[in-house]
This record gives C-alpha cells, structure tokens and sequence, in this order.
C-alpha cells in the first residue's frame, strides 16, 4: 500500500518559507522596506540623506535611506572645497550626511552626489526638518505594517504617497488626523484605520495648545450691558466639550477669548469664527468690536487662563 506523500514543489509559499527561517526572514525583511517617496530616484539639485558605507579609489560609496538605500557616489573631489588627507573624518560608518544631487542616471542606476556644494543654511534647515518628519512617519507605517500583517510598500501606496499630494508633508497630514479623522477619506486606509491611530498616537503624542484673542467691546445704547452679556454668549456655544471657548473679562471693555486644540490650526479657526460671530450680533445692537490682539497661539505652557480673567 502506498501513500501520498507532499511533494515539496507542491507545498505552497507560506508552508516553503516556514521550512526555511532564513529565506522566510529575507522575505519579511522585504516585506518591510520602503522608500520614503514616489519617486524611485532622486531629482538633480535635490538633498538627500547620504550614509557611506565604502572608500575606494573613485570616491565614497553609501546608500540613501530615503530611497530603499539605494546606492549613490560622492567623487573625492566633491567631498570638500580644500585640501584633505583622509576622506574618514568626513564619513563615519552609519553617519547620517547631507548631499546635493548632481547627476541621476535612471537607466544605469547611477546617482552622483557633492557635499562640498550642501552648504545653504537655510535650504539644510528645510531639508533636515523634512527629513525628520520622513522618518516618523516611517516609524508608524512600519509599525501598522507588522501590526497588519500587510506589506510596507502597499501601505505607502494608500495611504502616504496621496497625502503628499494634499499636504506639503504626510506628518502633518497625520497631525491632524488626530482631531479630523476624515482627513485619509481619500487613502483607503479600509480595516487598518484604528491601527493606524494607535500608531500615530505613539509616535505622535497630543499635546494641548492654547489659543486666545483680546478684543475691547463697547454699547452704549440703553440695553447695551445685556448685548454685550449675549454677544460674549454667542461666542462661548461655539465651543464644544473637546473646544470649549471661554470668555474672560480684563478691564472694562477689554475682554480675552480663549479656547484649547490639539491642532493649533483648528483653535485659530474656532476663534477667528467666534470673533467674528461676536462683531455681528454687536453690531445689531447698535455696538462695535475691535479686536486688539488676533487670535495667536500661546507658547507658554505654563499659561494659566484663570490668572487672567
């Protein structure tokens, strides 16, 4: 009697890969690797994030990370604009250093880069900020990506590189997903929307920002107390349990209104809104409003509304 036995030409890719934890390891690893934009390569006149990984006789050798560590070459002489005796004071093994791109060969996969020639301040400034918020958001997708069981790049495609259309940033998109989650409407982020909240919420921590605005009111009509009392009202039913707008009385007709946001952007628009509702209903009581201070983000935070009522 004979038995059937699996044949292992048979068996399918999840049970192959279990059979073998080295190949299955280099699957997943895969499966978790990414670049950070659309775009394959990099654009001429562009900064890149650059980490040398080998010295030879044509230059420094290293990978970008923004691109899936592709590689790219800086020639020895566009390492510094002066003289050098060693190339190793410049690039230390896993060293994080701005580049500018000089030339992409998309067909050769070749990239050359200068360093020598990445010295604007203010464009460094940009691209390091850039770069940063790049890689949080990295963080967060990786994570939903082990959290979903769902491939790195397939999130990316979703969710991240559409935001790029709408946001100057995907991080600021995910800023403000916290308090509007309709925000990723268009990014079909489908059964993975409350993994991607947590995620964002661990590496994204909210943090209470506190708006107000000064503004000085005056009626002088014979009910004008009573117009003031529900111009200020008007202002406070715009608020909400999680916006709540409070109303505080400095000296007469001074007056502060102040709301608190976890979106900076969100609490300007309450008070701007709530400021101008206020100069309407005024207005019809024979009144005026002057606003002395526009709505502005407090910095302070130890600022304490009650000091100030």
């Amino acid at each position: 009697m004979t038995t059937n036995k699996p044949n292992n030409m048979m068996m399918n890719q999840d049970a192959f890969f279990k059979k073998h934890p080295i190949i299955g390891k280099l699957k997943e690893q895969n499966r978790q690797e990414c670049r950070y934009y659309e775009k394959k390569y990099p654009e001429e006149g562009q900064y890149v994030m650059f980490i040398a990984c080998k010295i030879n006789e044509h230059g420094i050798l290293g990978k970008l990370p923004e691109f899936n560590n592709i590689e790219a070459l800086i020639a020895k002489t566009e390492v510094s604009s002066g003289r050098t005796n060693s190339y190793y004071k410049f690039f230390k093994p896993g060293k994080y250093q701005a580049c500018l791109v000089l030339k992409v060969d998309e067909e050769k996969g070749y990239i050359d880069l200068s360093r020598k020639r990445a010295k604007n301040p203010v464009q460094l400034e940009v691209f390091y900020t850039f770069f940063r918020k790049s890689q949080i958001v990295d963080l967060i997708m990786k994570r939903v990506a082990n959290q979903a069981n769902k491939p790195l790049k397939t999130l990316y495609k979703q969710i991240v590189w559409p935001l790029y259309r709408r946001f100057i940033h995907p991080f600021d998109a995910f800023r403000k997903f916290l308090s509007d989650p309709s925000i990723l409407e268009g990014c079909r982020p489908g059964d993975i929307k409350k993994i991607l909240e947590k995620a964002i919420k661990w590496k994204m921590p909210l943090k209470l920002i506190k708006v107000e605005a000064v503004f000085e009111m005056t009626c002088f009509n014979y009910d004008g107390i009573e117009a003031i009392k529900k111009s200020l009202a008007v202002a406070e039913e715009m608020g909400s349990k999680e916006h709540p707008v409070e109303v505080f009385f400095v000296s007469s007709p001074v007056f502060r209104v102040c709301t608190t946001s976890f979106d900076h952007d969100y609490g300007l628009k309450i008070l701007k809104q709530a400021c101008n509702q206020m100069a309407q209903t005024i207005t019809k009581y024979g009144g005026n409003l002057q606003i002395t201070r526009h709505p502005y983000v407090i910095l302070d935070p130890k600022y304490n509304f009650e000091k100030h009522k």
